[in-house]
């Protein structure tokens, strides 16, 4: 159909032009001087990328909208985007809230229909088209990643972890948190000054609200508050709580496999890697993960 060979006449100069800017990036292109300063503020990474977001959620334009979800269309985009990673993830740098975009246009939306044979009819097609996408990054380029985009990267997790489409891709996004734990802790010790100070115990015991509502306010805040550098303590727990975070909501799963196997990954990484953590991670670590957690498995078990 033209709108399959459009697509990739697209994919085909989006990789091209993302060679270029790799080339741009290392120094080994003949390019002005005006593009290798916008490949190195991003601008010409985002430009390149966007055309394939567009073509994921339908931007692009009125005329363009109904042909986006189609299946053909969104499994062209999604294997562009796993070949990008694959052969110029180091030159993403700036643009990779694009990238993460893509990624949830397929967590935030039904799966997509249209013609594509009987494999794109069947639930979690998509899912596992841009699943890889993910475990790529988590694999290769979490060093990579702006602290906004890291923790966008937990939230893909959690998201994985909680869609119903495909029960092995949920386990498996489950045990993708061990990279970022991995990557979390490789930048411990962390230094003793500047993190979070007030203390969630403290925020609770001056909340007029129900406990779990309060917890789940100070949740959206780590979810949404502005992140310093990566190397900044408190980015640094802020990270820790919201993948700890994610796990034990994980744990409240109505499947037994999800719930098992996101338990065992949190008591796992609070007993390897929780002598790193201070008092103030701790602290949250109790009042917002255990403890609920808890309460919710006592609750299950009396009814």
């Amino acid at each position: 159909p033209m709108r399959t060979q459009a697509c990739s006449a697209v994919s085909d100069i989006v990789l091209a032009a993302m060679d270029i800017v790799s080339q741009a990036d290392s120094g080994s292109a003949a390019v002005s001087q005006q593009f290798v300063d916008s490949v190195s503020s991003g601008k010409a990474q985002v430009c390149v990328l966007t055309p394939l977001l567009q073509m994921m959620n339908g931007t692009a334009g009125d005329g363009y909208a109904a042909g986006a979800r189609f299946v053909d269309v969104s499994k062209l985009t999604l294997d562009t985007v796993h070949m990008l990673l694959q052969s110029s993830g180091r030159s993403i740098m700036h643009a990779w809230s694009v990238v993460f975009d893509i990624i949830h246009t397929v967590l935030d939306t039904p799966q997509a229909t249209g013609a594509a044979g009987t494999e794109s009819r069947q639930p979690g097609y998509l899912m596992r088209r841009v699943f890889p996408c993910l475990q790529l990054i988590c694999s290769d380029y979490l060093e990579d990643l702006p602290p906004h985009c890291l923790r966008r990267c937990i939230e893909c997790l959690a998201l994985f972890g909680r869609q119903n489409e495909d029960l092995n891709i949920a386990l498996t996004a489950i045990g993708q948190a061990w990279a970022v734990c991995d990557f979390l802790q490789g930048l411990q010790p962390t230094v003793s000054g500047g993190g979070n100070v007030e203390l969630v115990s403290t925020v609770l015991a001056a909340s007029s609200k129900d406990t779990h509502e309060a917890i789940g306010e100070i949740a959206r805040m780590w979810w949404h508050e502005d992140l310093a550098d990566v190397s900044a303590h408190a980015t640094q727990q802020v990270l820790w709580i919201l993948l700890l975070h994610s796990l034990a909501q994980l744990g409240c799963d109505r499947r037994h496999e999800v719930r098992l196997g996101a338990i065992q990954t949190l008591f796992r990484t609070l007993d390897m890697r929780g002598s790193a953590f201070d008092a103030w991670l701790w602290d949250a670590v109790v009042w917002a993960v255990v403890l609920p957690l808890s309460r919710y498995t006592l609750e299950q078990r009396s009814r």
